[in-house]
């Protein structure tokens, strides 16, 4: 590895305007790149990736709440202390830093590795259509969770515009069916749950498993970077439950919360999970549900899923503890049940 490359690398977090903002950041490691492309071998795996990036509108695609893991006042130490032994790392290093930068995270875990997480991208353009794509393993699907069946001949990120309108589309398509008075939240979760049950009734199975657990487009939020919506999505499953009691809305739900349990296997996940537990327990208690769980067998499951894969969620989250122990206390509080 050259050290004049190196140095000039590092320079970069010298200097704490280009720490200032997430597009700062993103344009000074880009000036860097082009700067610097000569040493780097043009047949490098991360090269295509790298390209794509280079490419891209910051005021578009850049994310200034940034929802994977970049802490600005942590990356000197992260990426820029490093001392890489080969170009290659170093290019890794930038171009993941990078797609972290512009990509927004679905808070799904992938159906192929289990472990990865599910981000929105952009395939095929000019005509392309969004999907979700693991970010470890690479594995692609279709929004609803059906196998992709087309080849990817080329992609990008999916920007925040691109998804709010078409998040925008499928609420206008479901006007009629929403009364006046109804918030932007309670009328995307209608709209989820009567897409899930015409997905599940069309062949489906993983359709409630998606909307339970807010994977890509079944996340119940209208603005794609904030929180799953539990309590709107539950509030409405038990209100069309009541209005329906052959819908089968409460088969529906536990057969999902069954299936979360083997597959939340990252933070994200792991906390809709939970937070699905408490709020279903708490409408029980409160005597606002209109169908009930079995609360011994949902919480075994949960506390065996951590207490078996501790380590795994520790090694992708040092501080899993002290958020479990967090959680806990919460659960305590508003619903007095201990889930670990």
């Amino acid at each position: 590895m050259n050290i004049d490359v190196l140095n000039s690398f590092k320079n970069i977090f010298m200097n704490y305007d280009n720490l200032s903002s997430f597009k700062a950041y993103y344009l000074a490691l880009c000036k860097w790149v082009k700067d610097n492309k000569e040493v780097f071998d043009a047949n490098m795996d991360d090269m295509v990736r790298l390209d794509i990036l280079l490419s891209l509108d910051v005021d578009e695609y850049v994310l200034e709440c940034n929802t994977n893991g970049i802490v600005l006042s942590n990356e000197k130490k992260r990426i820029g202390e490093y001392d890489y032994s080969d170009t290659e790392g170093l290019l890794m290093a930038i171009v993941d830093t990078l797609w972290d930068m512009v990509t927004i995270s679905a808070d799904a875990d992938c159906q192929n590795c289990y472990y990865g997480d599910m981000r929105y991208i952009k395939i095929n353009n000019p005509k392309g259509k969004i999907v979700l794509e693991c970010n470890d393993c690479g594995h692609a699907m279709n929004l609803d969770g059906t196998a992709l069946n087309e080849e990817i001949i080329n992609y990008m990120p999916a920007s925040q515009t691109e998804l709010k309108s078409q998040r925008n589309s499928l609420k206008e398509k479901m006007k009629t069916h929403i009364v006046d008075d109804e918030n932007d939240d309670e009328m995307l979760a209608k709209m989820l749950l009567n897409a899930a049950r015409h997905a599940y009734d069309n062949g489906n199975k993983m359709a409630f498993v998606a909307l339970i657990g807010g994977q890509g487009p079944w996340k119940c939020a209208t603005i794609p970077e904030m929180p799953h919506q539990v309590d709107i999505l539950l509030d409405t499953i038990h209100a069309a439950y009541a209005e329906d009691k052959d819908s089968m809305l409460d088969l529906r739900f536990c057969e999902a919360l069954d299936k979360l349990v083997t597959i939340s296997m990252t933070i994200p996940s792991l906390s809709i999970l939970i937070d699905t537990i408490r709020y279903e327990i708490e409408k029980e208690q409160k005597g606002t549900n209109s169908f009930s769980i079995d609360k011994e067998k949902t919480l075994d499951r949960p506390r065996k899923l951590i207490n078996s894969n501790r380590e795994i969620y520790k090694n992708g989250f040092s501080e899993f503890d002290e958020w479990l122990e967090n959680e806990r206390n919460y659960v305590i509080k508003t619903c007095g049940i201990d889930i670990t």
